[in-house]
């Protein structure tokens, strides 16, 4: 299920945020709302590439450890083939342990790791910096 928080303007960064747990993706979307973001939120992995294909976004942030056999890593491979968004800001998010190569294949695919529990004013802050913005707490 997609779920969006969309403000009126369009001078807001807009973030996709992956996640299979509803409530994860209702706290991420709120706080990101709070400072400064329009969000667009998908459970699955089929619904966040069905996002990145039609919505622009100005950066992404994918949980690995999802309820499917897919993973957020696997949106992060397909992002990086999509036209237009090889570069796109990447965050991943994850609290389990991950291999040698997922970790390879996180910096092979030029993303971010960030370890649950990070707290999310410390994402906010490395967000608003890759995406040189100033947003107001």
């Amino acid at each position: 299920m997609l779920d969006r928080q969309m403000t009126p303007t369009d001078h807001r960064p807009r973030v996709m945020v992956l996640d299979d747990e509803p409530t994860a993706r209702l706290i991420m979307n709120r706080y990101l709302g709070l400072h400064g973001y329009d969000t667009i939120a998908a459970g699955t992995v089929d619904e966040a590439v069905a996002v990145l294909k039609r919505e622009r976004v100005d950066a992404v942030i994918l949980d690995v450890g999802l309820s499917e056999e897919r993973t957020g890593l696997d949106v992060l491979r397909t992002l990086r083939r999509l036209p237009g968004l090889e570069k796109l800001p990447a965050i991943i998010l994850t609290g389990k342990i991950l291999d040698d190569a997922e970790e390879l294949s996180i910096a092979r695919e030029r993303a971010y790791l960030f370890r649950k529990p990070e707290s999310l004013e410390v994402l906010v802050k490395f967000l608003d910096q890759i995406l040189g913005t100033d947003q107001p707490q």
